[in-house]
């Protein structure tokens, strides 16, 4: 959520993310009282339809406002959520779950089974038109169904009872509980969708929660929203905070003026603004787990589809160099996609 910027090298990523976080200023202590976190985001909301979102802002706010059978502790592992108990047979391709009794909607809907089945089904159905859809084509028939040529109903997920949630894979997949703590994997209330339409999603007002928070002051094209504690999260006692503030900075160097203001708690810093403040209290550096990376275009450049031409490209860029004298930032070199 907060500013980072990564080594761009070809066919290689970096992960880093050096920040400010408010420590003892008057607003923020006062804000700290209240609970209240007053946080900067990049880019506006483009959508809090889960089965639509493509972008990060968009994903962050749904992982507040949502939940899934799955959330990640802070140690970034799976841990049970909206269920209470899992199992898998068949080889480590059908996964059984057994969801809360107690876990409701915003609107004071109960979490179902149905819930699940019906958000899968309008992800991958092809009409929806979503553009993550292949993230669950390792269920069952998914494929066929977004490719048009099966039915939305041979899905590989079943409501089995009203609590009993059933979901059959292609193949095992290691890290499946991962995949079920993002959004795209979230329970959708059919009611809901159907009710608004095109509109689901589009303002606060078109949209309803099953996790911590509620969406609230975001009319679609507004720069600042707000997350309000939802009083129906079935772990409502857990959550600290009663509201976070959001607004879009642009630049790191707007949200680091409203940083020094008082006016975020948080700030995104440059490589120059890393050298004055690496030695304050609220100094971070912090690991981010997006990808950046520079492709060389073999469409345009015929020479680029010579394996051993982008080999040289790489192996010409002084990593080490970029990172510490060009972003001066935190940024780490990286050798691929894996950290190793």
């Amino acid at each position: 959520m907060g500013i980072s910027k990564k080594l761009l090298s070809i066919g290689t990523i970096a992960f880093s993310a050096i920040i400010l976080a408010a420590c003892g200023n008057q607003s923020s202590s006062t804000a700290n009282k209240k609970q209240v976190l007053n946080w900067s985001e990049t880019t506006q909301l483009s959508t809090q339809d889960p089965s639509l979102a493509t972008d990060t802002t968009s994903f962050q706010a749904l992982l507040n406002t949502g939940d899934g059978l799955y959330r990640l502790d802070k140690n970034n592992k799976p841990k049970l959520s909206l269920a209470t108990k899992e199992s898998t047979s068949n080889g480590g391709k059908t996964y059984d779950f057994y969801l809360r009794k107690n876990a409701k909607w915003s609107n004071g809907d109960p979490i179902t089974a149905k819930d699940f089945v019906y958000s899968y089904r309008r992800t991958v159905t092809p009409s929806t038109k979503s553009q993550m859809a292949f993230y669950l084509y390792q269920i069952k028939n998914a494929e066929a169904i977004n490719k048009g040529q099966k039915k939305p109903t041979s899905l590989g997920v079943t409501a089995v009872s009203k609590y009993h949630l059933r979901i059959q894979l292609t193949r095992p997949l290691s890290y499946f509980k991962i995949l079920l703590a993002w959004p795209l994997f979230f329970p959708q209330n059919q009611k809901v969708v159907k009710k608004y339409g095109k509109l689901n999603g589009t303002q606060a007002k078109y949209t309803v929660s099953s996790g911590p928070f509620t969406l609230t002051k975001w009319n679609g094209n507004n720069k600042t929203w707000t997350l309000v504690k939802n009083k129906n999260y079935w772990d409502a006692k857990d959550v600290k905070l009663t509201k976070v503030n959001e607004q879009v900075s642009e630049s790191t160097t707007t949200s680091y003026n409203l940083f020094q203001a008082g006016k975020a708690d948080e700030t995104g810093l440059t490589g120059e603004q890393v050298a004055a403040n690496k030695n304050k209290a609220g100094y971070h550096a912090r690991l981010a787990s997006d990808i950046r990376r520079l492709e060389l275009n073999e469409n345009k450049v015929k020479a680029f589809k010579n394996l051993k031409i982008r080999q040289a490209f790489s192996y010409a860029i002084n990593r080490n160099q970029l990172a510490d004298d060009v972003l001066k930032d935190g940024s780490i070199p990286a050798k691929g996609f894996v950290p190793s």
